[in-house]
Order: C-alpha cells, then structure tokens, then sequence
C-alpha cells in the first residue's frame, strides 16, 4: 500500500509543467516593425531640421566604429532614425535619400517652417481629390518629404501611422512581389493602371 508522503510524491512526478508563455518581443519600446532610417552627410544639420519643421525630439550619439553618427528622434508617435556623418566625423559612407509621407495637424505651416529651414520646395499645399491636403519639399540631407493633413473625421487615416516610409521604385509590382517573399508583407492597396502600371499601393 501507498502511504500518503507516496501518493504525493508520485502525483508530483505526473504533474506537467505548463509550457512557459513568456515571449521576447523582437522590436525594442519606442519603434516599430519598420522604422525609417535616413543616412545623411550631416547628422547635425539634418536633425535640427527635423527640430524646427516637426518638432522632433531626440539623441545623438556618439562617433561609432564607422567614424559616424547615430540619432534616434521622435515625431509624434513615430521614431526616425538618422545616420552618418557630422562635425567631428571621419564617416566616409554616401547619403542614401529617402522618401517620407508624413501625416501633420497643419501642412501650409509645416511647409513654411521647411522653407525657412532651408528644404527645397517641390509643390505647395494643395488640396487632393482623395480628402488631404498635401505638399512635397526636399529637405537640407536630400530627403524627400511628403507632408499632408488629412481632411476626415481622425487626424491619421485608421490603419496608418503618422510618419511612413514611401517606397518610388521602378517596377513596383516587383519590389511589393519582393516584400511579401521576404518579409511576409500583406498587400493591403493595389492601384494600377490597364497596362500593369502600379501608380499606388500600401502595403503592411
């Protein structure tokens, strides 16, 4: 006969351990899954620009093993990251432009604070048949920038973020064909014209 020390024993012994439901997230507090990154010939310069026309708050961090900067700034929800070279650098990397769409409470202001800032204007706001108002400027690192303000009931369109990466490659249709093997992007919009022409798509 089991005595009760046994019976104990035994259903401790046939117990099983639940399996544990701790996860480590792979995206560090702050960011997302896809965060833009600018590479600029003047970190400085460029993240005072972001300083001035939107507002960005952020870091610089010091030299790396590139001879280069880091920065990592906020505007609004969303994190940028910027790097490069500065004052004091030895970096000796080319900048690698990029195109940005960023969704702000007031584009004509935004605008102007780019032109005094020293952005390049490409068009001024101007109002759009599918509900924004919008503007194009390239800012003092070479990037291209797309402010607009959304004219429905929220501020950000559901399912978007206020700042976005806009990818303007040739052959869309493949760079999206890519993004989906690679990445496992859902193709959420797909414009296009009769003749296979990608004019516009989003993808997640």
């Amino acid at each position: 006969k089991m005595n009760r020390s046994m019976i104990n024993a035994a259903e401790r012994i046939n117990e099983v351990e639940p399996e544990s439901t701790t996860t480590v997230n792979p995206i560090r507090a702050g960011f997302r899954t896809v965060t833009p990154y600018l590479v600029v010939a003047n970190v400085h310069q460029e993240t005072a620009f972001i300083e001035q026309v939107f507002g960005g708050e952020g870091q610089i961090y010091g030299l790396g093993s590139a001879g280069g900067f880091h920065s990592e700034y906020m505007i609004g929800d969303s994190m940028l990251m910027i790097g490069g070279g500065g004052e004091g650098s030895t970096w000796q990397g080319d900048p690698v432009p990029a195109t940005l769409h960023i969704y702000v409470e007031d584009v004509d202001a935004v605008y102007e604070r780019a032109a005094q800032a020293g952005a390049t204007a490409l068009h001024p706001p101007q109002g759009q048949v599918y509900g924004e108002r919008s503007a194009a400027f390239r800012d003092v690192g070479g990037n291209q920038w797309y402010p607009a303000t959304h004219k429905g009931p929220q501020r950000i369109p559901e399912g978007l973020h206020n700042l976005m990466p806009y990818l303007q490659p040739r052959g869309a249709a493949k760079q999206m064909d890519f993004l989906k093997a690679a990445f496992g992007a859902e193709e959420v919009v797909r414009g296009e014209t009769p003749d296979g022409v990608i004019y516009h798509a989003k993808v997640r």
